[in-house]
């Protein structure tokens, strides 16, 4: 069933920009300026902070910096066309996010001037961006979801406990993975477990409806639940302590309790007695809407949801209307998954490697989950990503992949071949690629930049 309130983990609250905070926090838009050497030059708005490094000073207002900087190293590998559209690079480190056309144009870009860093980012019909951002307050960092318009003036901000993911809902809205604690141990008030939860946002910033995630798993006997693999260093999300919830199904009194506290229910607690982490068991890494569940053999399902599982190692399909699992697969294959989507009657995986392990892209088959194709770079130590990542199937049959932790992206064919790659050339604070996420972006939805130009 259903909860009609926001998650335990969704904190304090909604916010819209009225015309004064649109005029007064606002991303940088800028539009080509060449191409170089292979690399794309671009006028920027502010300069990298937070875990990217390069660039110049952050600037609050609208419109492009007098000088360029070199925002990412595009390089084209292959003899097959690349797909057409453009592609949505996000420096998460930098808070940027630049649409580029295949020939390296730069359509727009948009950069938030202050913060830590992204976790992700969508874009919109209208031109309109929503990211998840991470932002350091003095009890911590803290996440919330932003909708920025084309010109850089934000539209809303939303608090709340996010992680990794942000995708759009067929028919209109956001889903996002949010996180809380959840005691499972009886009486043992010391042993939680870290919840994720599907959240619905809608496209006005409000929250919606959300499902635990761990609830729909708990029952089955494949899942392990005990201590999971060591954390992972510089894993992109907050550190805000999760909200506590009980083992049953939270009520809505629970919920608006908690979020409208302004903080979480767990500080008073953990102020007055010491107890250990919540037991990061499921770390869900991705989630998205599968049109048609039927290459799954698990009948009709009202909302089907694909969703990748680091800490189990695995890839589910649940029904998010009944809060039914439907599907498991990658028992014994995946090591360490990041993200999957489905296309026909495969379901492809960016399986990231354990720390220091090599990242792979994988086929199984539906509806056994048999593993059909694999990808794995040579040398295979040059491809890891092990804490995050991003692959995205193409109309043409292409998968774009990122591997986000190394700061590269790449199009890659049924065949194995790599298209292009791009290098992220704003450094973290160890001198390497930041991290980065693309995304194709159909030609429909390109016409409010192209009639900029």
């Amino acid at each position: 069933m259903r909860s009609p309130s926001p998650p335990p983990a969704c904190r304090a609250g909604h916010r819209s920009a009225g015309p004064g905070r649109a005029r007064g926090a606002r991303l940088g838009a800028v539009l080509l300026l060449g191409l170089h050497s292979g690399l794309l030059l671009a006028a920027c708005d502010g300069g990298a902070s937070g875990n990217a490094k390069g660039g110049s000073a952050p600037r609050t207002g609208p419109g492009p910096a007098p000088d360029a900087v070199v925002l990412a190293g595009i390089e084209r590998l292959g003899t097959d066309a690349m797909s057409e559209g453009a592609v949505l690079l996000t420096s998460l480190g930098a808070r940027r996010a630049d649409l580029v056309r295949p020939d390296g144009r730069l359509l727009h870009r948009w950069h938030e001037p202050e913060g830590l860093r992204w976790q992700a980012a969508v874009l919109l019909e209208g031109g309109d961006l929503a990211v998840v951002s991470i932002v350091q307050k003095k009890r911590g960092n803290h996440t919330y979801v932003a909708r920025f318009d084309a010109d850089g003036g934000e539209r809303w901000r939303t608090q709340v406990n996010a992680q990794h993911d942000l995708e759009l809902q067929p028919g209109g809205g956001l889903l996002l993975l949010t996180r809380g604690s959840k005691r499972v141990f009886g009486e043992d008030a010391s042993r939680r477990i870290r919840d994720n939860h599907v959240t619905q946002l809608s496209l006005s910033g409000e929250l919606g409806s959300w499902q635990s995630i761990y609830g729909m798993l708990a029952d089955d006997q494949r899942f392990v639940w005990h201590e999971p693999p060591a954390p992972l260093a510089g894993d992109d999300e907050g550190d805000e302590e999760d909200v506590e919830q009980d083992a049953g199904a939270p009520t809505a009194g629970d919920a608006s309790a908690a979020a409208g506290a302004g903080g979480d229910a767990d500080d008073a607690q953990d102020a007055a007695v010491e107890r250990p982490p919540a037991l990061d068991l499921l770390h869900a890494t991705s989630v998205s809407p599968v049109p048609d569940a039927t290459p799954f053999g698990c009948g009709t399902a009202g909302e089907p949801l694909l969703i990748t599982l680091r800490n189990q190692a695995r890839v589910v399909l649940v029904d998010r209307a009944s809060q039914r699992l439907l599907w498991v697969g990658g028992d014994g294959v995946l090591e360490q998954p990041v993200d999957a989507t489905c296309s026909g009657s495969r379901v492809y995986v960016l399986d990231g490697g354990r720390e220091g392990g090599a990242a792979r892209v994988l086929a199984l088959a539906l509806p056994g989950g048999e593993l059909v194709w694999e990808y794995a770079a040579s040398p295979r130590e040059s491809f890891s990503t092990p804490a995050q990542g991003e692959l995205q199937c193409l109309p043409d049959g292409h998968l774009l992949v990122s591997a986000t932790d190394q700061g590269e992206a790449f199009e890659l064919t049924p065949a194995g071949e790599v298209v292009w790659r791009c290098r992220n050339t704003d450094l973290n604070d160890q001198g390497r690629p930041a991290a980065l996420r693309a995304t194709w972006i159909a030609p429909a939805l390109l016409g409010p930049f192209e009639s900029r130009r």
